[in-house]
């Protein structure tokens, strides 16, 4: 598996497209993804406590993990998901934009969520 914190210095002003899983698992530091652009595997955003935004219209083909990263409150437009979301811990999320698509379900989600957006996503 690559890890995310060494495929930084290969990004281009174009986006980013990656073939494979993404680990950017416990970069404390990282606020932003930059230029990414797509994903062709899973992508694990673990204990990225400062990871303020994803990029809009990001593409993900398989699942997308975001667990413990608290200073997320929403999801961006566009957000698409082959496979699961998993949203554990991110205790600041509030917002799940209504246009995102999720091809499995979400996992993780608070109370508050599921009830908020029940009619629109499955929740596991």
């Amino acid at each position: 598996m690559k890890h995310f914190r060494d495929y930084l210095t290969e990004a281009k002003e174009t986006g980013i497209h990656f073939e494979g899983d993404l680990d950017a698992m416990n970069c404390k530091k990282l606020e932003s993804l930059g230029n990414l652009k797509s994903v062709y595997g899973d992508l694990y955003l673990t204990g990225c406590t400062a990871l303020k935004s994803l990029p809009e219209n990001l593409y993900v083909s398989g699942r997308l993990v975001l667990t413990d990263c608290t200073a997320r409150t929403e999801l961006p437009r566009g957000l698409n998901v082959g496979g699961a979301l998993g949203i554990n811990g991110c205790k600041s999320l509030k917002i799940l934009a209504n246009n995102m698509k999720i091809g499995y379900f979400i996992y993780g989600a608070s109370d508050k969520l599921k009830e908020k957006y029940k009619d629109k996503y499955i929740f596991k």
